[in-house]
């Protein structure tokens, strides 16, 4: 091992280089489906929670690219690429310090290097949800936030919050959803029951297949109303404008609802301020001063 060396290993042709330097095939060039590099997905829109994700953590795995004359042609990563290239230009807009993205040099065939575009993009394989969970859980054990978790973790803050409720379920339900045997998404509301009521409900699915899942969402709703005191409104989903609208109009004939529910309801819909109902200011206030 050379004194300069970092590790007692084999040096590899890796280099750092500027985004909008390295050639997308089919999106840099008017190259189409018959080039051996090119891909559909460079077609498919940016996704916000990459781009964000790069812009705070840069782009950790290199690129593969093969040399043609003085350029770097993309053999796999085509997408970190793109993201980078738009990570950057905002960081150009904030005046912060512009990415560089790793890259190796492939050498072979055009059959060897879509061989290799192909094995990168099938052969991976993603992280059983409770391995998301855990992950979740050290990260955040960290005093890193679910904002934070979102960004490092390229999702939207609601799956977040998902992958952490699924930190309630009994084992029995965890295996369950790693295997396949119930959606996820019919896991994550039953973090509200008791572990006896999630083993229940998990029997209920696992005997009637996935048409049990609005059941089994309706089971944990009325347990968290139960705990919340609001047993009765347990089954019921937030209103859309349109219908709070016609119960409005149709509140104008028959004046059934009492006057602070009706300045509540024309404050959300912007009709008067928060001066018009009493202790609202406070509580707005309050509220936007809390970052909790």
């Amino acid at each position: 091992m050379s004194s300069g060396q970092a590790l007692d290993a084999k040096r590899l042709n890796a280099f750092a280089m500027d985004p909008n330097n390295i050639v997308v095939i089919g999106h840099d060039t008017k190259d189409g489906p018959e080039h051996p590099l090119y891909d559909e997905r460079i077609k498919m829109p940016l996704e916000e929670s990459m781009i964000l994700n790069i812009m705070a953590e840069g782009v950790h795995e290199a690129v593969l690219v093969r040399k043609n004359g003085d350029q770097a042609e993309v053999v796999a990563g085509r997408r970190r690429v793109l993201h980078a290239r738009e990570a950057n230009k905002r960081l150009k807009r904030a005046g912060s310090e512009l990415l560089l993205v790793p890259v190796m040099v492939k050498r072979g065939t055009d059959g060897e290097m879509f061989g290799i575009s192909i094995s990168e993009n099938e052969i991976r394989k993603d992280d059983v949800p409770s391995v998301k969970a855990e992950k979740l859980r050290k990260y955040l054990a960290f005093g890193h936030t679910e904002q934070d978790a979102a960004i490092r973790f390229g999702v939207s803050l609601q799956t977040i919050k998902n992958w952490g409720s699924m930190l309630d379920l009994d084992d029995k339900v965890l295996r369950a959803v790693d295997s396949g045997k119930i959606p996820a998404s019919a896991a994550w509301k039953l973090a509200g029951l008791s572990r006896d009521e999630q083993k229940a409900e998990l029997e209920k699915l696992l005997q009637n297949g996935h048409a049990t899942v609005k059941s089994t969402q309706h089971a944990a709703k009325k347990a968290k109303a139960r705990k919340n005191g609001h047993e009765g409104d347990e089954g019921y989903e937030p209103p859309g404008k349109r219908l709070v609208t016609r119960v409005l109009k149709l509140n104008k004939k028959a004046n059934a609802l009492n006057g602070d529910f009706l300045k509540g309801v024309m404050w959300v819909f912007g009709d008067i301020g928060p001066k018009s109902i009493g202790g609202l200011s406070d509580l707005i206030r309050e509220a936007q001063g809390n970052k909790e």
